[in-house]
């Protein structure tokens, strides 16, 4: 009794704390998931996920109001049963399609349910820091739950950011599925997360750069190609999204650095898309080309050239629509 005691609480004196600084453990540098495991499921499969009825207002990686269904996915409840005459949509994607540092409503998945009004269920399926590689593994999840008739498809920047240690996508391991479960329970725990924090700042050390990318351009171009095929087999209309990239000559004193590191292996990465969509003849929604010359959707330059503002969201948003509007017609 004495211990239950002690125990419950220390976990009120760290619930009196605010959280824990983030104390990078995972063999990962620029997605910042498994730091915060108040927030993320650790996965075996997808190696993170949102965790299911989060309600948060709160600076939990950026600043912002977010919301999860009991699916996990950043948008109202979906439904397993698809309603009579309408057709179903999974956006898949990283944290533009999420969202990142914008109100729910604004990504473009929600617009673009806006647009459709009741022609279509549109599903933001989106996890921030997703690669193709987790992005198949979560497509072969939702297909036979959701059965959609259209997969929109945006993933490229966190496949070509750089694997810390050289570790790929491809190559990570996860611990057994009881010990991430029980890590996943522990979690919730403040005494837990302070607990964590304090042994990765003694014992672990920081990921070291290298020359690799999360899913280096040929995995990037094969995961593609898995993702298309799978679509294709389950009788789904896969559309591509490309989304856009700042100009270097935008990026200020940082300007070379963002050219070699990441605007020019986004130019490769998005050419592997391009030439996919015209060979398998799939839609390609070009955002990248459509605001190629709006610096006005860049706010936080040059600290964040991924998320562009709401008025882009729009954008890619009126480009879906026209896209599924021509398929309509055919």
């Amino acid at each position: 009794m004495l211990i239950l005691s002690s125990l419950a609480a220390a976990e009120l004196f760290f619930r009196l704390l605010p959280e824990p600084p983030r104390r990078q453990s995972f063999r990962l540098i620029y997605n910042p998931e498994l730091d915060f495991p108040r927030f993320y499921l650790k996965d075996k499969n997808l190696f993170w996920r949102l965790r299911p009825n989060l309600h948060i207002k709160s600076d939990f990686v950026v600043a912002g109001s977010y919301r999860t269904n009991s699916a996990g996915f950043r948008d109202r409840e979906f439904s397993e049963k698809l309603s009579e005459n309408k057709k179903r949509i999974l956006c898949l994607g990283n944290s533009v399609t999420f969202g990142w540092e914008l109100a729910e409503e604004e990504a473009y998945p929600q617009v673009l349910q806006k647009l459709l009004t009741d022609q279509y269920e549109v599903y933001n399926c989106a996890q921030t820091g997703y690669t193709t590689l987790q992005g198949k593994r979560l497509l072969n999840e939702l297909l036979q739950k959701y059965r959609p008739q259209v997969a929109s498809l945006a993933y490229i920047w966190n496949d070509l950011l750089p694997a810390a240690n050289g570790v790929t996508d491809s190559e990570q391991k996860m611990p057994p599925r009881g010990v991430l479960a029980f890590q996943n329970v522990l979690a919730r725990l403040a005494g837990y997360r302070w607990g964590r924090y304090l042994f990765l700042q003694l014992f672990s050390s920081n990921p070291k750069t290298s020359n690799l990318s999360r899913a280096p351009l040929q995995e990037y171009r094969a995961n593609l190609k898995e993702l298309l095929e799978r679509c294709r087999t389950h009788n789904i209309q896969p559309i591509l999204v490309l989304p856009p990239a700042p100009k270097p000559e935008w990026m200020g004193g940082q300007e070379e650095q963002y050219r070699k590191l990441f605007y020019e292996p986004f130019r490769q990465y998005a050419a592997e898309i391009k030439k996919l969509a015209f060979a398998r003849q799939v839609p390609l929604v070009n955002a990248d080309s459509a605001l190629a010359g709006e610096l006005s959707i860049w706010q936080n330059l040059p600290d964040d050239f991924i998320h562009p503002t709401a008025a882009a969201h729009q954008k890619i948003a009126e480009l879906l629509a026209a896209v599924l509007s021509e398929s309509k017609q055919e």
